[in-house]
């Protein structure tokens, strides 16, 4: 008897730039494609930079549904009433949380300390007009209301409320910086992520990103990523679509996602490609 156990079983998906379209929206055509595609037997992830509360559009998508969110450092799941309730969090330990911002405070940079449903802002004299103009654009989640909060001091106390999952840190000269911290960063067990020519760095945990978010929460599920088919465009996309057992970068994606895709796509996010592209896999018979 023939095996008809679809190939891909799984739904991987970034949001900025490959699901969502040019007005930051879920198109309704795209939602109408995974409202046919995604069920129980076929779960759906959302694997983005951003925190749980930036407006990650979860509610309206079908599911069973799951957020690899800060890039692969808060890791969630929609519950059957629609709430988001945290399965894992890869958080700094204090001591690595207090040896960054120790020394980065020495550059005289504005520092984010990102926890789950807050980031405490320290304006610094390198970055502070940048960091303004980034949380004007900041697509906030009216259930985390002022997820902003700004600090004088970075003490103790609020290092203790609940573990950093990421420190960012905005400077206009984001790859000069990274450089500049190496060995601390190093020495503490955390790493970067430029996101030049942006002026914002993005600081984890070593060994962090949607790759080991995404590996987690197959090891939770009990699949595998061989079964699982991605969507990015992005550099920190990447190590994503090289788990997945395939990865497809869209039309739009830069070099780096194009290169580790196994298919680049006919079709950017404004196209609705992650829709034509699970139809087309749909139709071969492998989804």
């Amino acid at each position: 008897m023939l095996d008809r156990t679809p190939t891909y079983r799984m739904v991987w998906t970034d949001l900025d730039g490959t699901l969502l379209d040019g007005e930051s929206c879920v198109a309704e055509a795209t939602q109408n494609v995974l409202c046919d595609i995604v069920g129980s037997h076929c779960p759906l992830v959302l694997a983005t930079a951003r925190g749980a509360g930036e407006r990650i559009p979860y509610q309206s998508l079908p599911g069973p549904l799951y957020l690899v969110a800060c890039g692969g450092a808060h890791i969630l799941e929609r519950s059957t009433v629609g709430e988001l309730l945290d399965l894992h969090v890869h958080g700094f330990t204090q001591a690595q949380c207090e040896g960054f911002v120790r020394a980065a405070e020495e550059h005289g940079v504005t520092l984010w300390l990102c926890q789950t449903d807050k980031i405490f802002v320290k304006r610094g004299a390198v970055g502070a007009a940048e960091s303004k103009v980034i949380e004007t654009q900041f697509p906030s989640d009216p259930d985390h209301a002022d997820i902003f909060c700004d600090v004088e001091v970075l003490d103790e106390k609020l290092m203790e409320r609940r573990p950093a999952i990421e420190i960012c840190v905005v400077t206009p000269e984001a790859d000069a910086f990274v450089a500049r911290v190496g060995a601390t960063l190093s020495a503490l067990g955390l790493q970067a992520f430029s996101w030049a020519p942006e002026p914002l760095v993005s600081v984890k945990l070593a060994g962090v990103d949607k790759a080991s978010g995404l590996r987690w929460l197959c090891d939770h599920l009990g699949c595998s990523p061989d079964h699982a088919v991605a969507f990015g465009d992005g550099a920190n996309d990447v190590p994503m679509l090289r788990l997945a057992g395939l990865g497809i970068a869209m039309e739009n994606a830069g070099e780096a996602a194009k290169g580790a895709a196994n298919v680049v796509s006919e079709w950017s996010n404004v196209q609705h490609g992650v829709a034509k592209e699970l139809l087309r896999l749909r139709g071969e018979g492998v989804l």
